[in-house]
This record gives structure tokens, sequence and C-alpha cells, in this order.
């Protein structure tokens, strides 16, 4: 044990703070793409250095868990979260997967693709695994023992994420002891136990991300498009309810009557067709003929509908084109201030990073990627940048630029010998020379800033 200040930070210990987050700050993050074989602490080394790649996350948690202190005495409790926990590290374990983190009842779990499987498979094999435990082993025991059944919902998305390490080994050097953990860069986990929330009854809510990449076998009981509010966020996806594995002497499943009463699903294509059907109906009855009313108002209402595609695609059609006019109205702000040295300086960091901002929402909205817009403004970004001395930022749109367009040796000097290092820009001036795409023109140029480049 050491003696600690209560009312004031030390020097050194200032110091020590101020030298690791600079280490941080101004060293280069460093990529690298993940393997069948997800890292864990142990193997990641405390720096820049990120493993990048497409995750599957899972989250499941047990509704209402926060009365069950209310309903049972501690030494029941430990019973139900043990054996719950117990069954499903199990079937991730057994799915190839690997457990994350403990949040209260709720676990997270991972699956990256290996040779044999993809990780979206594992993940909803591994879901499959869970429902199948819970309501055929452990839901019965409780039902019999508790007069308690479990309900969970289990939430699952796919997406591309950065893993890195963090934290810090003891106060001084020769100590052993080490804080560190690794933390996950990107919406995966959230959107998983967004999804998670959802849904209850042993049921499966997967992203469309996931969802597109099921093997064959992982589809074969239909999956049924679903969405719902929860909270402010509409999440959407596909559901499957009580979607068990086989097991070898069939079992009975003892499923949970728990009502979410919060939920409030959309389905409103299905809501349309339900009230539809509804007035058909109530019409036919009051005329004394009901076939005939149905198909009267079927046509009447294939018209309508054909007729309100119309005006939809109308819609959508001036929609895009005011959205064209708002994204090139952007556009030709970044456009007209190249060379404007005086304007771009006068306007500020703020406006020029409002327009990138605004020019990135009105993309989207055309389907537009993030990579697309930065390639399209990219030579503009890299002089704005460059007049307001913001070196890293300059830096990040000069290497976009070197991958999709020309570039100016004065340029790449004054960015680089003020910002001292170069390594993403000489793999991108490198791969540019060996394509097809560059000009003829261009490729002087290009040789003349790999040359220089390699005296850095």
């Amino acid at each position: 044990m050491f003696r600690i200040e209560i009312n004031k930070i030390p020097n050194d210990a200032m110091e020590s703070a101020s030298n690791a987050v600079n280490k941080i700050i101004f060293s280069e993050v460093l990529e690298k793409q993940m393997t069948d074989i997800l890292a864990n602490t142990d193997t990641l080394t405390d720096s820049n250095k990120i493993l990048t790649g497409k995750i599957s996350m899972l989250f499941i948690d047990i509704r209402e868990s926060t009365k069950l202190p209310n309903q049972f005495d501690s030494e029941d409790l430990v019973k139900i979260y043990r054996s719950y926990i117990r069954i499903i590290v199990q079937a991730v374990r057994y799915s190839g997967g690997v457990v994350r983190d403990f949040m209260g009842d709720g676990v997270l779990a991972t699956f990256i693709d290996d040779q044999y499987h993809t990780s979206e498979d594992k993940a909803v094999s591994s879901a499959r695994y869970m429902c199948t435990l819970l309501d055929k082993l452990l839901n019965p025991i409780l039902n019999e023992e508790f007069s308690y059944r479990i309900s969970c919902g289990i939430g699952i998305h796919t997406g591309d994420v950065s893993l890195s390490k963090v934290g810090m080994r003891g106060k001084n050097p020769e100590q052993e002891e080490v804080e560190y953990g690794t933390v996950w860069i990107g919406n995966s986990t959230n959107l998983a136990s967004k999804f998670s929330s959802a849904v209850s009854n042993s049921t499966i809510f997967i992203s469309s991300s996931t969802y597109s990449n099921l093997s064959d076998y992982n589809k074969y009981k239909e999956w049924k498009k679903f969405e719902t509010i929860k909270g402010n966020n509409l999440l959407k996806g596909y559901t499957n309810n009580q979607y068990y594995l086989d097991i070898e002497k069939e079992i009975d499943p003892v499923v949970s009557q728990y009502n979410d009463k919060e939920d409030k699903s959309l389905d409103i294509f299905s809501k349309i067709y339900e009230d539809s059907l509804s007035k058909l109906s109530s019409k036919s009855a009051e005329l004394g003929e009901k076939e005939a009313v149905l198909a009267i108002k079927e046509k009447e209402l294939d018209s309508k509908l054909d007729e309100a595609r119309e005006l939809e695609n109308d819609y959508n059609e001036q929609k895009k084109k005011l959205q064209n006019k708002e994204y090139n109205f952007y556009y030709e702000i970044l456009r007209k201030s190249f060379l404007e040295n005086d304007y771009i300086i006068a306007m500020e960091r703020s406006f020029w990073e409002n327009t990138v901002t605004k020019l990135m929402c009105i993309g989207n909205q055309l389907e537009k990627t993030e990579s697309e817009i930065k390639e399209d403004i990219c030579i503009y970004m890299v002089d704005i940048y460059s007049k307001l001395k913001i070196w890293e930022e300059a830096y990040e749109y000069l290497v976009i630029q070197a991958s999709t367009t020309w570039l100016h040796l004065h340029r790449v000097e004054l960015i680089i010998n003020n910002l001292g290092y170069a390594h993403r820009l000489k793999s991108a001036v490198k791969d540019r020379l060996r394509s097809d795409d560059l000009p003829e023109e261009d490729r002087t140029e290009f040789l003349r800033i790999q040359q220089w480049l390699e005296t850095k």
C-alpha cells in the first residue's frame, strides 16, 4: 500500500498523466485487421494500435430483474442468477463466441468469422442455444421450485468495430498491479443492447446487417420483419420467437408470460391492411353482398394504391431534386473558397466544419457514403485546413486526395513539414502509382512527391 494525497494532485502524478496523454494524442493510430481469433486484453499492447473488423455483438438480459429482490430472498436470488448466467455462458462458448462483459443480469458476447462459420451464424446459433436452455431446462426447474419463469430478450447487431487496450500499470513502474481493459469503438454494442430491451419471452431480435449474411440453415424458419419504438429510438430488423435448437430428448418448453406494456411496436402495412379489411367486411354485412362488395372495394383500393404510388414517386423525385440542389449549394461554398486565403481565414474553422456537417447530412439522405462525400471535397478541405494551420485535419484529407485525385508537391511539403509524420500518405501515394487510374500528366508529380517523402 502507498500513502495517497487527499487534497491535491502531486507534481509527479500530474507529469505522469500529462506524459501518458501526450503520447496517446500525438501518436498516429495504426490499424490492423482482425484474424479469426478475437484478441483479449493480455494480447493487446498499451499503444495507439487498434484492431478493426466485422463483429456480431449479442446482448441478453432478464425482463424486470429489478423486481426480483422483492420476490425472493438472497439465497434464492443467488440460485436463480448463477444458474441463468451459467447456461448463457455455455451457450456463447459452445457456439464459438466469447463473453466480453457482465452487466448485472445482462451478458455481452462477441462473435467473429472463422474458416467454418460467419459471425452472424454463430451469434444466431448462440441465441437459439440460449432460448433452448432457458425454456426447456432452466424455466421448468424455476417454475417448479420458485413458481418463477425467466423472460429474456436477445439482441444481435453486426457491424465494423475497432478494438483497443485502455488503462494503466501500477502507480510505480516496479509495481505488478495493472488495470487494463478493452474498449469497443463502434455502435454495435449499443444497438445489440437496444434490440435486446425491445423484446421478451425468448424472442431473438436481429438487425438487417445480421440477417443479410445468415446461412440457409439459420433462415429455414421464417424471420418476421419487425419495427418498434423504444424510448426515442426506432429499431428495425427481424425477429424469431422461441426459435429452439434440436435436442435428442424432446422437452415441452416452459415460457414466461411476461408482457411489456410499454412496447409500441409498429407494423404500418399490416395495420393499413387490417383497417381496410374491417371496413370492407362491415360494408358487405350491411348490404348482404359481402363477396361482391369486397371485390369492388379491392379494385378501388388497388386504384387508390396506384395513385398513391404515383404521388409518392413524384414526391420522392421532387424531394431528391431539392436535396441535390441543397447538396450542390454547400458543395459550391467549399469549391469557391479554393485558394481564397483571406476569405477562408475570415470565416474561421467553425463555419467550414458546420458546412461539411450539413453536406454530410444531405449527402446521407442522397445515399452517399461518408467516404464518397470526403472524396468530393478533399481538395478544398486540404486547402481550407492548410490556410487555418490545422495540420492534422489537412493531413486526413490529403491522404484521401492522394487516393482519388491529383496532388501538388508544394502542398504536401507544407503539411508534412508542419505535421512531422507521413506514414499513411506514403502508402497512399505508392498505391496510386501502382494503379491504372492515374493520368499520365499527374504521374510525374506523384513520382516527385514519392521521392520527397522517402527523405522523411
